[in-house]
């Protein structure tokens, strides 16, 4: 059932009319009961073409903000390193609808949305720096592709340079923080494989499909690898990205492994 305060619950229930579209159709021809239903309600008409063209499309729409309600509220899997693609997953969305004005339903609700999302979200340059540092975190995009998207998003360059030192200046002083915390670990592992993981469980991997972005900034980064190791965060900042095969890579044992011992 629809639930007025809860969008989610239109999403579902969109998702499910859609695969009965055809049944409702026939029931608009051959049920006497259906058509009486709507002409005693004089403020309903059964579901035409347009209807559930309309609904289709909104389903595509919304999907992508419910399969982001589920991943970042997941509750056995770590989030914070999604937070940041979802993000940009998002306002990709909101600025393909407001792209198209002439579909006036879509348009109403994506320009309600977006200025939602611009409220809390939508000021790149004020996001917690937390959620960047958590991309970081991440061997398979770390630095650079911080940049790579901000730069994307219309962030200028001299900005995003100064964001990535802030965020790599916050990843150099929790290293010496957890350093005086905590005794030192053995030497760094190679990163290959750890975190690349066969086995299968309910919760599912912490991977995201990639997308052509991804596709791009790997590309870029195989073009222009650059190698510094000045430290152990610098060494783990710029050795080679991790690759791992789709939907088996866990962050946490990746960490676990002790990468950068004294971070682990």
């Amino acid at each position: 059932m629809d639930v007025c305060t809860r969008w989610n619950s239109t999403y579902l229930m969109l998702e499910q009319a859609l695969k009965f579209s055809k049944v409702f159709d026939m029931l608009s021809l051959l049920d006497s009961g259906f058509q009486d239903y709507f002409k005693d309600h004089k403020n309903t008409r059964c579901s035409d073409a347009i209807d559930w063209m309309n609904a289709k499309e909104f389903v595509s729409y919304l999907n992508v903000f419910y399969e982001a309600t589920l991943k970042l509220s997941a509750s056995k899997i770590l989030t914070a390193h999604l937070v940041f693609k979802q993000l940009l997953n998002i306002q990709m969305v909101l600025n393909k609808a407001m792209m198209k004005p002439q579909d006036d339903t879509l348009y109403k609700v994506a320009a309600n949305m977006k200025k939602k999302f611009e409220k809390y979200w939508g000021n790149w340059e004020n996001v917690n720096r937390f959620t960047y540092l958590a991309v970081v975190l991440d061997p398979r995009y770390k630095l650079p592709y911080l940049g790579f998207q901000l730069n994307k998003v219309g962030i200028d360059s001299e900005l995003v340079k100064k964001t990535q030192d802030e965020v790599k200046k916050m990843f150099h002083d929790m290293f010496r923080e957890y350093g005086e915390m905590v005794p030192r670990r053995n030497q760094p592992i190679d990163g290959e494989n750890v975190g690349d993981s066969d086995e299968e469980d309910e919760e599912g991997s912490d991977d995201e499909d990639e997308n052509e972005d991804d596709m791009l900034y790997h590309q870029s980064l195989r073009e222009n690898q650059v190698v510094a190791l000045s430290d152990e965060v610098d060494r783990y900042l710029h050795e080679p990205h991790l690759e791992v095969k789709k939907n088996k890579f866990k962050i946490l044992p990746y960490w676990k492994a002790g990468v950068i011992p004294n971070f682990s």
